[in-house]
């Protein structure tokens, strides 16, 4: 997020941010304003600045509590010039807490501003995420009707500033995760005398500079002015989405739901959301996704709407200005299959186009949101003013491992800047577009599988659609576990895997070096780094992260992985079908470390899960770079330590480790490739085979196979190993844990005692128990032939 972090003067700031407030066809004049409150209220603004600030005595509860009185004054003040009426109100409250519909970190600002009119549920409503009721233990204000935040300082020290900085971010990202309702939101703080004006959306954080707020008292009164007279669109509130109320069957309270518009179509949420984690970062996509049903018009005028009983799936985010709509991308890769299906009618016919419809979604309607439903406005993130600049302050940790995924988020997220650092990297600060799209299918991701046969059978779809993909001539650059989708069975329909999120597809033809690119934070990688990359880090390619070919001929190497990582310039790295494939390796060998079958967890040791916590840190708990754990995995080829850590875990049921082993096939497809020349830095479509694809999908069908002969599903587990991810990841970036091609692991000892610790490295997962024991039996063999060399080698040692 740090990037993103941008300053500008606090003129600029308004012209960016915040519109003129109208009185008929006449802009309101701050100097105006503030010429009838020096001169009406004396008490309150003189030629030295704030006078119930500049006089006040006490602690900063105290002081402070006087901006509420300056936002009155500014208030009737207008209303005696101008006759308008207020649609907020300012007031001092820090000992207030806030009532939110996902239970969480309950900030406590110093000020806040807060609707007059808000349509509150009586009885109260059930939270998000919880069965129970919200009752708060102190005096709450609703997150949901609060428009503005703001912290103070009595004093202006470096830590005064930071912690003020931490404390509104914290605010500005709950209240943005908790209010659907929310395009935008703004703030202030004051450190002494200093004041600096926030401005919170999806596309970027807008901090104004420094300014004396005695002396430029004007600043202060234009921000008043905006906060308590803005329309509710201009107050960031989305007019597109309505909060309601409905009654919850058998219970004495009612729960909130959410009416969206979308292309002159109303859909009504039911219950909590699919997904809102995404929502949180508050520079993101933002995405949430719910499951809806039609609202339809009553047939009869004065009628009540009635719901459509079919449930589909919306989602709602906010994509690059430039981006297309994933339905646009899903029509032409279909456009693309159906003209290939045609050209194959004289021969041995194909149904490309049919096969594709079964692994991609099917859109309902979607489009771009506008800024009311009447508008053909595109509701889009402010613009940036120039000349703005990256903030010095530019250090931000986001403690995403505390977000959960089932009943209500526990702690509150860091979101302190750690001192003044260096200026951050260059990036260019691309404007947002809201989008929403309702799907038909109400599929689970990845992450929500609850049985390993059906996560197998997922995968091998996976590949399906992503060589369909590859003959439309398209890269996915984002496939992650959270877009690789299962719909399971209903009725005869067999469950089928679907890959979702196309909005970052594109022609293979078209990528280049410099296309724009962001990164997610997910609950397992809980310190990740912005940068330029498209995806999850737990699932790119690792030579997308590296930024760097693995195989090339020795003459064209540029380094191997166990030296310093120094990426290619961006032109000189593409990325390519294959790392679209590997991304499928990464979610079976995720999958396997976090979601093992839940028998596997019976009466197992300490020593046990330990093994499997180093493994997952080593090759999970990375930022978008990437480490030499992972590196070393693809370019040995061989996962024997995911292997070596698992075994003892999944014990007889280890043959399930053996989708593992398409990471062979990707060695091979990688060489293959990378030995052909270059042709502007990257191969021609016509380069990438079919093999690769035929493989993966033959090693995940031979797996699913068995547990279809064995009529087994083996129900999963979720593994959670939290608080140890940063000493893991300091051992993994120091070398200690490292999944090699070739040699003993130096962190990772084989146990004595195990058959796990037997197998050498660089050594295939086996398929089933036979080909394990005999590959026992081989490794024993050798291992006693060695000892015997040792011992011979000792003893001519002795003699001489």
């Amino acid at each position: 997020m740090e990037p993103h972090l941008l300053s500008c003067t606090p003129d600029k700031w308004f012209d960016s941010c915040t519109p003129q407030i109208q009185s008929g066809q006449d802009a309101v004049s701050v100097d105006d304003l503030a010429a009838e409150i020096k001169k009406q209220k004396p008490e309150v603004l003189s030629d030295d600045g704030w006078k119930y600030l500049l006089d006040a005595q006490g602690d900063e509860d105290t002081v402070f509590s006087n901006i509420s009185s300056i936002a009155l004054a500014v208030r009737s003040t207008v209303e005696k010039l101008y006759s308008i009426k207020p649609t907020a109100i300012m007031q001092t409250l820090p000992r207030q807490g806030t009532l939110s519909e996902v239970q969480g970190y309950r900030y406590l600002p110093g000020a806040r501003a807060t609707l007059l009119d808000f349509d509150r549920p009586v009885p109260p409503p059930c939270v998000r995420r919880s069965p129970c009721l919200h009752e708060p233990s102190v005096p709450s204000e609703n997150t949901s009707e609060t428009v503005c935040l703001a912290e103070f300082k009595l004093k202006s020290t470096d830590w005064d500033r930071q912690d003020n900085e931490a404390q509104i971010m914290s605010a500005a990202a709950e209240v943005m995760y908790n209010d659907p309702c929310r395009r935008f939101m703004t703030g202030f703080t004051i450190e002494k005398d200093q004041m600096r004006l926030w401005y919170f959306c999806r596309g970027h954080i807008l901090v104004s500079d420094f300014f004396d707020f005695h002396k430029e008292p004007t600043l202060f009164i234009r921000f008043l002015l905006y906060i308590q007279f803005a329309s509710l669109s201009d107050l960031g509130y989305d007019p597109t989405v309505s909060r309601r109320w409905v009654n919850v069957e058998g219970k004495p309270y009612q729960q909130i739901a959410y009416e969206y518009r979308i292309e002159g179509r109303k859909f009504l949420t039911k219950g909590n959301p699919l997904s809102e984690d995404a929502a949180f970062e508050l520079v993101s996509r933002a995405t949430r996704v719910w499951e809806v049903q039609e609202i339809l018009p009553s047939p009869t005028p004065g009628g009540l709407d009635r719901l459509r009983a079919e449930s589909y799936v919306l989602r709602d985010a906010w994509l690059y200005e430039d981006a297309m709509l994933e339905g646009e991308i899903h029509k032409d890769i279909l456009k693309e299959l159906a003209s290939l299906d045609m050209r194959n009618a004289g021969g041995e016919p194909t149904h490309y186009e049919s096969e594709a419809r079964r692994h991609l979604l099917t859109f309902i309607c979607e489009g771009w949101v506008t800024t009311t439903d009447d508008s053909q406005e595109h509701d889009i993130t402010a613009t940036l003013p120039g000349p703005s600049t990256a903030t010095r302050f530019t250090k931000l940790e986001v403690g995403a491992n505390s977000l959960t995924t089932g009943s209500q988020r526990g702690s509150r997220h860091d979101l302190r800047m750690e001192g003044i650092q260096s200026k951050p990297p260059s990036l260019k600060h691309r404007r947002r577009k809201h989008a929403r799209t309702v799907i038909k299918e109400t599929c689970e991701s990845v992450y929500e599988i609850k049985d390993f046969r059906s996560f197998v059978s997922c995968l091998a779809d996976m590949v399906d659609a992503l060589t369909l993909l590859r003959l439309a001539g398209y890269v996915h650059r984002d496939v992650s576990a959270g877009n690789c989708l299962w719909l399971p069975p209903a009725g005869a329909e067999p469950g089928r895997g679907i890959l979702s999120d196309l909005e970052y597809a594109k022609r293979y033809a078209d990528v280049h070096g410099h296309d724009p690119r962001t990164v997610r934070q997910t609950s397992h990688c809980s310190h990740l780094s912005l940068d330029d990359r498209q995806g999850t880090p737990a699932f790119m390619a690792t030579e997308y992260q590296a930024r760097q070919y693995s195989f090339l001929p020795p003459e064209e190497e540029i380094m191997s992985f166990s030296e310093e990582i120094v990426s290619l310039p961006e032109d000189e790295f593409l990325f390519n079908f294959y790392h679209d494939l590997e991304s499928v390796f990464w979610i079976f060998a995720w999958f396997i470390h976090y979601r093992p079958p839940a028998i596997t967890l019976q009466n197992k040791s300490e020593h046990v899960f330990e093994k499997v916590r180093t493994s997952a840190t080593a090759l999970f708990s990375n930022d978008v770079q990437g480490n030499s754990a992972r590196g070393s995995l693809v370019v040995g080829g061989r996962p024997t330590n995911i292997y070596r850590s698992l075994k003892p875990l999944y014990g007889d049921l280890k043959w399930l480790l053996s989708g593992a082993n398409v990471v062979e096939n990707l060695k091979l497809a990688y060489e293959d490739l990378e030995k052909k020349p270059r042709k502007d830095g990257t191969w021609g479509a016509d380069c990438f085979t079919i093999q690769p694809y035929s493989a993966m999908k033959t090693r995940f069908s031979k797996l699913l196979s068995k547990l279809v002969q064995d009529q087994v599903d083996f129900p999963v587990e979720e593994l959670r190993f939290l608080g140890t991810e940063s000493k893991a990841d300091e051992e993994a970036d120091e070398g200690q844990v490292v999944h090699d091609q070739g040699t003993e692991d130096e962190g990772l000892e084989a146990d004595e005692d195990s058959e796990a610790g037997e197998d050498q490295a660089g050594q295939s997962i086996p398929d089933d128990d036979d080909q394990a024991n005999q590959s026992i039996l081989s490794n024993k063999r050798k291992r006693e032939m060695e000892r015997k060399k040792e011992k011979t080698a000792r003893q001519r040692g002795d003699n001489q």
